[in-house]
């Protein structure tokens, strides 16, 4: 693939020499990305001015180079394209993705900006007190360890209270006789009546009978 590469303090121009974008040049660009991104360039500005048509190989290039600049809280600027490569990326909805400007000048201007915006935001977080987004990145990390252990406790406690109540209700069916022994005791009650009965009925009739 035929490109230059203009490596600024803030910045990588990148200007592609190639009328297609296709499955020849696409693995090579998609290598020069991820090299640029090694090296610390967060920020990429691709001149497309030469590119006429683009395959789904070519768009997924751009894509590699979108992702790696954002990974690194970067800016990823297309501009100069042609009609045809523009009236492409239209339908392909990349659009609404990709950053696209219409001149080179827009484009490393724009990227200047956007740098420039956070090295003033973290020098804001510094006079603030707040810190840098790193150390606020751990902040938050130990926020949610902290309430992961809250949910552990709360969980322990949980445990224990069922445990109480599971104590609770042995206790309570151990002081209530079983079922079935009330109906087997009700029922020896009957018999002995019932003997008791028969016996007085017979001492009386042998009375009788010695009496005659």
């Amino acid at each position: 693939m035929k490109y230059t590469i203009d490596k600024q303090e803030r910045f990588a121009l990148m200007e592609i020499q190639e009328e297609k974008l296709d499955s020849r040049t696409a693995p090579a660009l998609k290598g020069e990305f991820v090299l640029l991104g090694n090296e610390g360039f967060r920020n990429i500005v691709v001149n497309l001015g030469h590119v006429q048509l683009a395959d789904s190989s070519g768009l997924s290039a751009l894509l590699v180079g979108n992702r790696i600049c954002q990974q690194n809280e970067g800016q990823f600027v297309l501009c100069c394209l042609g009609p045809h490569l523009q009236k492409l990326i239209d339908i392909s909805q990349l659009n609404t993705v990709l950053n696209i400007l219409p001149t080179q000048e827009e484009a490393v201007e724009a990227v200047m900006l956007g740098d420039l915006e956070l090295e003033l935001e973290d020098e804001m977080r510094v006079i603030d007190g707040n810190g840098s987004r790193d150390e606020d990145l751990e902040e938050e990390e130990e926020v949610l360890l902290v309430a992961g252990d809250d949910d552990d406790w709360s969980s322990e406690e949980e445990d224990d209270l069922d445990f109480d109540e599971d104590d609770e209700d042995w206790e309570d069916d151990d002081d209530l006789p079983e079922e079935g022994d009330e109906d087997a005791w009700d029922d020896d009650d009957v018999a002995a009546e019932d003997d008791f009965d028969d016996d007085w009925d017979d001492e009386e009739e042998d009375v009788v009978d010695d009496d005659f």
